[in-house]
């Protein structure tokens, strides 16, 4: 019963929330990336090495963009309605995926086609997952404007990636590819799992506090 309210209100939720989205962020990101990818195959040839990174910069780009989708600027007034977080954010979150898997598959279609059968591109497609989930779990630390802070921790992770210690930005064909893929895997599936206890937390930490504050009240009375 209570699943069917939660779905219920779900979708009583799904067209208030895209009228509240920031889309032009995520427009810009979106085009932005495509153009990183349309550019390159209509002008030059590359090698395997430098379409990987023409998808990189791409994917850099979407999730950038992708961080604003849970701005919200009438957060002071939503943050007292009885809806969890939690419903709102996945909402907004469940607009945006099929978008960026099409906006992903339309990338992946710009390529040149001698380009893509060289590519490996589900491993490079975890790291675009990995971008996007990282961008909107630290977005979702931050109430109703997290889209600065989700943006500017995919560029760093983007910049630490390629770090020789951490070597996770790797040629295809690298014999370190598997294991740097498995890191990224780990961090998609890191940053959901902050995603969703993000809004639990708090909310416990604030039931514990009324229960302190009711248990003093009480024994202040009887005193």
């Amino acid at each position: 019963m209570a699943a069917k309210v939660r779905v219920t209100i779900a979708y009583q939720l799904v067209r208030p929330t895209a009228r509240a989205v920031r889309w032009p962020p995520l427009v810009a990101g979106a085009l932005l990336g495509l153009i990183a990818v349309a550019l390159p195959a209509a002008l030059v040839e590359l090698r395997p090495e430098g379409w990987s990174t023409v998808l990189r910069l791409a994917a850099l780009a979407g999730a950038t963009g992708a961080a604003f989708i849970l701005d919200d600027p009438s957060y002071p007034s939503t943050s007292v309605v009885p809806t969890p977080s939690l419903l709102r954010r996945t909402v907004a979150v469940a607009l945006l995926l099929p978008l960026a898997a099409l906006w992903w598959v339309a990338a992946l279609l710009t390529l040149p086609d001698d380009a893509a059968t060289g590519l490996p591109l589900a491993g490079l497609t975890i790291e675009a997952a990995a971008l996007f989930a990282i961008a909107i779990a630290v977005a979702a630390g931050r109430k109703g404007d997290g889209g600065l802070a989700g943006a500017v921790a995919t560029l760093v992770t983007g910049l630490l990636a390629r770090l020789p210690q951490l070597d996770l930005v790797l040629p295809p064909g690298d014999p370190q590819w598997n294991r740097a893929h498995l890191i990224w895997a780990v961090l998609a599936a890191a940053a959901c799992s902050a995603f969703v206890a993000g809004p639990i937390v708090p909310a416990r930490r604030l039931r514990c506090e009324n229960f302190r504050r009711r248990l003093v009240g009480s024994g202040v009375r009887r005193s």
